[in-house]
């Protein structure tokens, strides 16, 4: 399961790049204020790409799994690889342990990689 703290750090490095739009929107005297939260932006990128690079090794794993030999890349489209409509329920169902209530069954088919799938994870768990 991938470390919670990094969805609540993930929140507030939303809500800091909404400031940091806002912010450019003033006037020049506020210049220190966007120069020291600039500097957080490289640091809240770098752990928005720690979290998807979890979810893709959590999604990666449960995929491996539902298809037994195969070594599955994140940029595969899992339908192009093998993967029935009884591999997706399959897959579903361990995604659906690991993350509660998250993907619908259908969003595999909206989501065919795992990369595209991770995405799209991380933003509902941001929002969540």
């Amino acid at each position: 399961s991938v470390n919670h703290y990094h969805f609540i750090h993930s929140d507030a490095c939303f809500m800091l790049a909404q400031l940091l739009a806002d912010l450019r929107q003033l006037p020049a005297a506020e210049k220190r204020i966007l120069e020291a939260a600039a500097i957080l932006e490289p640091v809240c990128a770098r752990d928005a790409k720690t979290v998807r690079s979890q979810i893709e090794d959590s999604l990666r794993v449960i995929c491996e799994a539902a298809l037994p030999g195969k070594r599955v890349d994140v940029q595969d489209n899992l339908f192009e690889i093998g993967a029935s409509s009884l591999k997706l329920i399959e897959i579903h169902e361990q995604i659906d342990r690991e993350y509660p209530g998250q993907v619908d069954l259908t969003e595999l088919f909206d989501f065919p990689t795992i990369a595209e799938l991770a995405q799209h994870l991380q933003g509902k768990l941001a929002q969540a």
